[in-house]
């Protein structure tokens, strides 16, 4: 009975874990498409809140290959 619950609680915790993740990517697209109308213009040049609204970080695997982690979880591998 107590083997059970644990293995009950501990799939409890693991569907928790993946709804507060997946409210904190809604957030984080919330966020960004907000930036974006704010804008209300063609985007031409560098814009670091955008940047910094999309962006979790950036990798470099070389001097030639990088890959940007977006806030969502999402990964885009570049060549230089």
């Amino acid at each position: 009975m107590t083997q059970r619950y644990q293995v009950i609680n501990n799939e409890i915790t693991e569907l928790n874990n993946k709804r507060l993740e997946r409210n904190t990517k809604h957030e984080n697209i919330f966020e960004f498409i907000q930036i974006l109308q704010q804008k209300n213009i063609l985007i031409n040049e560098f814009d670091d809140e955008l940047w910094n609204s999309a962006i979790e970080k950036v990798i470099v695997h070389s001097e030639h290959e990088i890959t940007f982690v977006f806030k969502d979880g999402m990964e885009l591998y570049w060549k230089i």
